[in-house]
């Protein structure tokens, strides 16, 4: 099960639905050869197919520009083999998959692949699910969309379209020479939407239209801030922001603290050796003082017994010296 957990935390999803993962990665044929597996992944695999390609197509109506035809070859090849082998690999499913001893895993990925799909759209949080959409599959395809490169500057046909998707209006474009330059205007229902000025005709043609387009840009952009679902969102986002800015300023703090507190433990053991070592030390150098003092003390009475010429004393006189110290006692 650990591994089923740990692709759970890759795809942000909570730990304990690594049960339902791992059917959503089993194929019915793993279900026939194990008689204990009693669920497969069918169903989740008819969920991606259907539900999840359903959201993808869902943003690509609401933020892509393109015709209907545009937005269903771009929808189409955001899900070719290629995609969602791509997919397959990012996630390393070949660990995680279960199918038969006779299927050809090589030529199935993209049948696992959906049934990850089903299971994020099944069980990720909305924002999750955005964030996984966009980076496995919009981001970066610029190149998928039909003919997305042939009106990246043209600001005329951008400002048409825009026009046609949020007004369901044809633009007019008027152009006055007046005095020495040349006045463009360009109106939608009647309403100015753009004016420029320019000494060159094909100049003020070419900024009326981007001035147009960027003063419609404008204008959608404020309805959107101002839209309460936005704002929720946006809301939300922030404070998941500095929900997690302040999470890990507290595991910064902990984690600073812990070290601190390593550190003044090693710090204050090194601290208890070192008086530890001194100990010894002054405690060796007292008795190596001591020893020698000793020996110094049995050297001098030693030479006075020799001065005194005591070597062939009687038993008695040597017990009575002994007990005065003069002479040292025999073991």
């Amino acid at each position: 099960m650990r591994k089923y957990e740990k692709l759970c935390t890759m795809l942000r999803v909570e730990s304990h639905l690594h049960h339902a993962l791992k059917i959503a990665l089993t194929h019915y044929g793993y279900q026939e050869e194990n008689e204990a597996t009693t669920e497969n992944g069918s169903r989740y695999i008819f969920y991606g197919q259907t539900v999840f390609k359903a959201e993808v197509a869902k943003i690509l109506f609401e933020y892509v520009a393109g015709t209907g035809m545009q937005l269903q070859q771009y929808w189409g090849n955001l899900f070719k083999p290629e995609k969602l082998l791509l997919v397959f690999e990012k996630y390393k499913l070949a660990e995680t998959v279960r199918y038969s001893s006779t299927l050809d895993i090589a030529t199935h990925k993209h049948i696992f692949t959906w049934g990850l799909l089903g299971f994020m759209h099944q069980f990720a949080e909305p924002d999750v699910l955005q964030h996984f959409i966009y980076k496995n599959f919009l981001e970066n395809s610029e190149h998928l969309m039909p003919e997305s490169k042939i009106y990246k500057n043209n600001y005329q046909y951008q400002t048409l379209f825009l026009c046609k998707l949020y007004y369901n209006a044809k633009p007019n474009i008027k152009i006055q020479a007046i005095g020495d330059k040349y006045v463009a205007k360009i109106e939608i229902s009647n309403k100015i939407i753009a004016e420029v000025a320019s000494s060159s005709y094909k100049y003020a043609r070419q900024k009326a239209w981007k001035t147009a387009l960027r003063s419609i840009a404008e204008h959608q952009e404020q309805k959107l801030l101002q839209n309460p679902e936005f704002i929720s969102k946006e809301q939300e986002r922030k404070e998941k922001l500095a929900l997690e800015k302040e999470t890990k300023r507290q595991a910064n703090i902990q984690a600073n603290e812990a070290k601190q507190a390593l550190r003044s433990q090693v710090s204050q053991e090194k601290k208890v050796a070192r008086e530890k070592a001194a100990s010894e030390r002054d405690r060796n150098r007292r008795d190596a003082k001591q020893a020698a003092k000793e020996r110094k003390e049995l050297a001098a009475k030693q030479n006075r017994i020799k001065q005194m010429g005591l070597e062939n004393i009687s038993a008695a006189k040597r017990r009575i010296l002994e007990d005065k110290g003069i002479l040292p006692k025999k073991k």
